[in-house]
């Protein structure tokens, strides 16, 4: 019996899309989880900027950094920062 990779689908409507992505190829697909990752990215920053318009662009950096690896690795950046911005 097959059964959908998510609870909401349909069986119909997921072989559906598995089909289009077979279609599509690996290059086109690739492409597409490329765009996909730049518009999250994209997205996070010009949120940063409306949360935090005084700050600067390193400060958004190391606040990026420590949303996505946590403070240790946002330390650490921030410190990496300071001592190549001299």
């Amino acid at each position: 019996m097959y059964k959908t990779q998510s609870p909401d689908t349909a069986e119909a409507a997921e072989r559906a899309q598995f089909d289009i992505l077979r279609r599509m190829g690996r290059e086109r697909r690739w492409e597409i989880g490329l765009k996909m990752v730049d518009e999250g990215f994209s997205s996070q920053w010009k949120a940063l900027e409306r949360l935090h318009p005084d700050w600067t662009r390193a400060q958004r950096l190391v606040e990026w950094v420590r949303v996505h690896y946590g403070e240790e690795l946002s330390v650490r950046y921030a410190d990496y920062l300071q001592c190549n911005s001299k």
